[in-house]
Formats: C-alpha cells, structure tokens, sequence
C-alpha cells in the first residue's frame, strides 16, 4: 500500500488522539474491511491491530490499527503525515496533535532532539544524571 493510500486512510477513518502523555494515531474500520488494515500494518511494520466484537445489536466487528508508541510516532507517522496527508480537516487535527506530542517530548525527553548531556563539569564527559551533573559529581556536590 502506498504512502498516499494509508495518508487516505487516515484522513477518512482516522483519529489522532491525546489523553494527558498518551498519544496515539487509530485507524477504525468495520470487520469486512480487515484486508486493509492488515496491509496498512504491513506496509509501515508499525502499531498493533485489534478486533473489536459488535458492540450491541446490529452493528458490526470492529478491525483497528493502532500506534502509540513514541519512536514509532516519531519516526513513521510524524514523516508519512508531514509528506502526504492532503490539506483538510483531518490535516489541522494532526497539526495541532504533532505540536502537542514534539511540546510533550521536548519536556520530557530532551534526548530526542539534543542528544544526550554531558556533565557540566569541566573536563568530565560522564552523561548527566540529574542537575547537570554526572553520578560522582553530583554525589560530591550535594554530600550525598
């Protein structure tokens, strides 16, 4: 399946959703329909596929794809949405969802963007622990 096909999938039928530091992209389609989810999950080798049961009488089973995974968020869904998700509504949902999740991972996972720190002590290269500072300088700073 093509990138544009699975962007037309998700501008269709799915949902870019946050709740508190979750954030997750669902693709929901009725239970006759699970050919494509299933080459939706192939071609991007990403998220989990779940089946839903009828939820009451009446209505169909329920075939969603999923992801919700960070580094898979990042790096397959963030660059497929940015390249080939058309402008519509859909797109405005994802833009505001992508700066809520890059605000939430630049503060609470700096090594994402900067890499990881370094002490600032001079001439130490020792990756920080917490205030700035590597394990053994800390201990020395705070006499801990």
């Amino acid at each position: 399946m093509s990138p544009a096909q699975i962007c037309g999938f998700i501008a269709a039928e799915g949902h870019f959703s946050q709740s508190g530091t979750k954030f997750k992209l669902v693709i929901g389609l009725a239970a006759e329909d699970e050919k494509s989810v299933d080459a939706i999950a192939r071609s991007l080798a990403v998220g989990t596929r779940h089946r839903y049961p009828a939820r009451r009488f009446g209505t169909q089973e329920q075939v969603t794809w999923q992801v919700q995974a960070l580094p898979e968020l990042v790096q397959v869904i963030v660059p497929l949405c940015d390249a080939y998700l058309l402008p519509c509504h859909k797109r405005d949902q994802y833009t505001v969802w992508r700066s809520a999740l890059f605000a939430h991972l630049e503060s609470r996972h700096r090594t994402w963007f900067h890499g990881p720190r370094i002490c600032s002590v001079e001439s130490c290269d020792e990756l920080v622990r917490a205030k700035g500072l590597c394990r053994r300088h800390y201990h020395i700073a705070t006499g801990r």
